[in-house]
């Protein structure tokens, strides 16, 4: 086997930010396992452990600074994998403890460690999800995932969320340059480049990589940019293949690309063919060698008398007399896409290594297989495997000159130019240099021209003169998109209508979503944050009408089903539909009967309490295998606070339940009640969320306070009347001045799926108190409200505001005429509901949110802001006026 501990062969690459032109030294280290080579054979149970266990290692490193003050910490670059991760000083790779001895030598130990302590700036356990990775032969890496401060050259990159290994046998941590819905975490998070473009650092999310020959101290990582000085002749655009999904979608989520034909010119320039079918395969920095299928490297072997002893020593070897008597040979790589094609040529100098190279040194008790050919043995830089899943790693790449376009999901790709010329550092930061051209946003990679085949002296013009020069000063313009915008950004080249991380890690069960009350504010407001994260395999949305915002994304699924029917007819139902196989159960159907009825709690338990138990015990039936998670939103209710005061303030999760002096029904309880026992009997876990005062726009439902606020406002902006909030009996003008909680929709959103997502058991089976976090209120609110309208606010006691307020919904037909607003923009309004919560009883409602900050929930908003949010929204779609 290799010797991938004792050795170190060092190259230096260099890296380059298109705005600040940083250049950075790294080093080609060996080291073992791989970790993005493992990672990726792990989860395709198809490849083969020899051959993890015996490829080589070795990976281009670059050096870093994590943290304040400042830590070196070297990490492997890798376009294959997708999350930065550094060794813990703690790890055993790093001490030594239990590690054992290796060919009876003590392990290596890693050299570059990072210590969390030693940093003022890192923001540790940043979320639930942690970071854990296992590879076949018995590599791992664990930890939680942190955020520091992460340092390029004198690129600064601010709070960059990475893997922080404080379990693991693994000596170098990992520099990921993939697509962030690969990432090891259930939750998708703005990687390293995607971080670049937050952060003003680059304009685009694509980098180009140039590891120049094997016997060459130099290289180049660009990050935004294209060097025309390091490849020949034209740079070809190839699409990148994207990976099929179950349901007949696509996920773009590794840098594959199409490889059509393999072959070899000879020293006679004559060339063979030796594929019968295309290829996919990944353009990968993190793998030493070449891995491809056996249909091309058995008639390559047998071209080349070459020997297999992956499975023994870990190499194929061969001659290395070909050296010299076919110096001029190639192995040919034709790469096509939909209206493209280009030609890589790697010699066969970039693929025959002495075994003096540590790269391919044998073990102390290793010796060599008895060979088919005389003569000195050398390793080849080609492998094989049965695989469906092929790598182009180092012994490809350095012949090519690679552009990864994520944004645009193309690779660029022409001929290395090796020893290219590095006339671009005369100055100490590249200014001036002409040959690095910036890869602007929303711009596919152009066609530019290189060095031309005869002359590696100087480039040839690029395809667009405009292109031929960029300054710092030029570069400077580059489209600078805060962080909010990255996201959307990082999401717009995702197809959403796919497995998402699931496809990406097998040990991962499909989540499949269902929803009720997605006409509802809190519904439709989570059927948008679960499709925003391709984690969710198959989104259900059910109620009687589909949702006014139902997203465009085929993991999304409307169907109409009467969930007032029983529990067999509902369970008929969804067998029908072919819903049978739901992980996550989200309810937020409700049914409302009006404050005023004189029945009115009765009601609302007649209605909603086998609403709920009917349709889980459905759910239950069809999807007991696989079912996971419940949760269920109730709210302020859950405390009483219609009826009764609460017990205690702040309101706490496990508050005795608050007793109706009239005996009325509370349906909440009822509902916790049959999901309590339900659950024990089950393996599934459950939540139970308790919002307060939710605020939220759907488009087409009333039943928000806010969205009724902005009628009210308006109509009394319009009249020139000033806004009367309904004060109590008491002389402190009932809720007024008391303390108040509000609920913002997509904070609930937010804050629900973070549980569906969690396993840990401070979260599962657990009720949650969920709000703005921000204690307000009813003035604060009412005058800033009125702020924004324009409109004069005032309190008096015992204010018949209903009767106001029917009198003033009269003239909306005028004011619609007048202001070009929808004349029906009274039926998004529920009156009984937007009087009744301000006049229903003398108390406020302050919630204690402690429970969950203790589970690692950190999200604040301002309540007033988000209102004014909405408020925008309305005036938007037409229902109120923009004035």
């Amino acid at each position: 086997m290799a010797n991938l501990i004792h050795h170190a062969v060092i190259f230096l690459l260099l890296i380059t930010f298109t705005l600040a032109q940083v250049r950075i030294p790294i080093t080609r280290k060996l080291h073992a396992p791989h970790p993005a080579l493992n990672r990726r054979l792990s989860t395709r149970d198809s490849v083969s452990a020899s051959l993890v266990n015996d490829l080589s290692q070795a990976s281009y490193v670059i050096s870093v600074k994590v943290g304040t003050p400042a830590q070196d910490i070297d990490l492997t670059i890798d376009t294959g994998s997708s999350d930065t991760w550094t060794v813990a000083n703690t790890a055993a790779s790093c001490t030594g403890v239990g590690l054992p001895e290796k060919n009876g030598s003590a392990p290596a130990l890693c050299e570059t460690p990072y210590n969390s302590n030693a940093s003022s700036t890192v923001q540790l356990n940043i979320t639930t999800d942690k970071f854990n990775i296992e590879y076949v032969d018995g590599g791992k890496a664990k930890g939680p995932y942190i955020a520091d401060t992460f340092v390029l050259g004198n690129a600064t990159i601010k709070s960059l969320q990475m893997g922080l290994a404080n379990d693991t046998n693994i000596q170098l941590g990992v520099l990921g340059l993939g697509y962030s819905i690969s990432e090891a975490s259930d939750t998708i998070y703005p990687n390293i480049i995607d971080e670049l473009v937050s952060q003003n650092l680059i304009s685009t999310r694509a980098y180009s990589l140039y590891l120049d020959s094997q016997d060459s101290a130099t290289g180049s990582l660009l990050f935004g940019a294209v060097d025309t000085t390091k490849f020949i002749g034209e740079l070809v655009s190839l699409d990148i293949v994207p990976q099929p999904i179950w349901n007949g979608s696509v996920l773009y989520s590794s840098v594959s690309i199409e490889l059509a034909a393999v072959g070899i010119t000879d020293r006679e320039g004559i060339s063979a063919n030796l594929t019968t079918s295309p290829q996919v395969v990944l353009l990968d920095s993190g793998t030493t060698l070449t891995i491809l299928p056996t249909e091309v490297t058995d008639a390559m072997f047998k071209k080349f008398n070459a020997y297999d002893d992956t499975n023994s020593t870990g190499n194929v070897y061969l001659p290395c007399s070909v050296l010299n008597t076919s110096s001029s040979l190639t192995v040919d790589y034709l790469f096509s896409s939909s209206s493209a094609s280009a030609m890589i040529r790697v010699p066969i100098s970039e693929l025959v290594f002495p075994l003096t190279n540590p790269t391919y040194a044998l073990y102390p008790e290793d010796t060599l297989p008895d060979l088919p050919f005389s003569g000195e043995a050398c390793a080849f830089g080609i492998q094989s495997t049965n695989a469906d899943y092929h790598l182009l790693g180092d012994t490809f790449l350095r012949s090519a000159y690679v552009v990864y376009d994520l944004d645009n999901n193309q690779i660029g790709l022409a001929q290395a130019n090796f020893k290219g010329n590095d006339a671009d550092t005369s100055s100490s930061e590249g200014h001036g240099n002409k040959y690095i051209v910036e890869l602007k946003a929303g711009e596919a990679i152009p066609a530019f021209t290189g060095v031309s085949v005869t002359s590696s002296a100087e480039p040839s013009p690029t395809s667009s003169a405009s292109r031929t020069s960029n300054t710092p000063s030029d570069t400077a313009k580059a489209t600078a998109t805060g962080k909010s915008s990255v996201a959307v950004s990082m999401f717009r080249n995702i197809d959403f209508r796919v497995l998402g991380n699931i496809i990406m890690n097998s040990r991962q069960t499909p989540k499949v979503a269902l929803i009720t009350g997605t006409n509802g504010i809190s519904g439709s407001a989570l059927l948008r944050q679960l499709s925003k994260n391709p984690v969710w395999t198959r989104i259900i949305a059910l109620s009687r009408s589909p949702p006014s915002n139902l997203p465009s994304d085929s993991r999304v699924e409307f169907h109409s089903l009467d969930l007032t029917a029983t529990a067999g007819e509902i369970a008929e139902a969804l067998s029908a539909k072919e819903i049978t196989n739901v992980t996550h159960f989200f309810h937020y159907a409700y049914i409302h009967t009006d404050y005023d009825h004189p029945h009115h709690l009765e009601e609302m338990t007649k209605n909603n309490v086998p609403l709920f138990t009917n349709t889980l015990t459905a759910i239950d039936l069809t999807s007991r295998d696989s079912l996971q998670r419940v949760i269920l939103q109730t709210g302020g209710k859950n405390y009483g606070l219609l009826t009764s005061p609460p017990a205690s303030v702040p309101l706490t999760e496990d508050a005795h339940r608050v007793t109706d002096p009239r005996s009325l029904p509370n349906f909440y309880y009822h509902q916790e009640d049959f999901l309590w026992s339900l659950s024990e009997e089950r393996s599934w876990s459950w939540n139970i969320t308790m919002p307060f005062w939710i605020s939220g726009y759907v488009g087409k439902s009333g039943n928000s306070w806010v969205t009724s606020a902005a009628i009210y406002f308006s109509l009394c902006q319009a009249l020139n009347k000033p806004a009367i909030f309904p004060g109590g009996e008491d002389e402190y003008y009932g809720k007024w001045d008391k303390g108040q909680h509000f609920s913002t929709s997509w904070v609930i959103a937010e804050f629900t799926e973070w549980l569906a997502l969690n396993e840990e058991p401070t979260v599962k089976n657990q009720k949650f108190n969920i709000v703005d976090e921000t204690v307000t209120t009813f003035r604060d609110v009412w005058e800033g409200i009125g702020r924004y309208f324009g409109v004069e606010t005032k309190v008096e006691r015992k204010y018949d505001l209903m009767s106001e307020v029917k009198e003033m919904e009269k003239e909306w037909p005028k004011i619609a005429k007048k202001y070009g607003v929808r004349d029906d923009a009274l039926r998004i309004v529920t009156w009984d509901a937007f009087v009744h919560g301000m006049d229903a009883g003398e108390w406020g409602s302050v919630v204690n949110m402690n429970k969950a900050s203790k589970a690692g929930w950190t999200k604040k908003v301002d309540t007033i802001k988000e209102m004014e949010k909405i408020f925008g929204e309305m005036k938007n779609d037409g229902w109120i006026p923009n004035v």
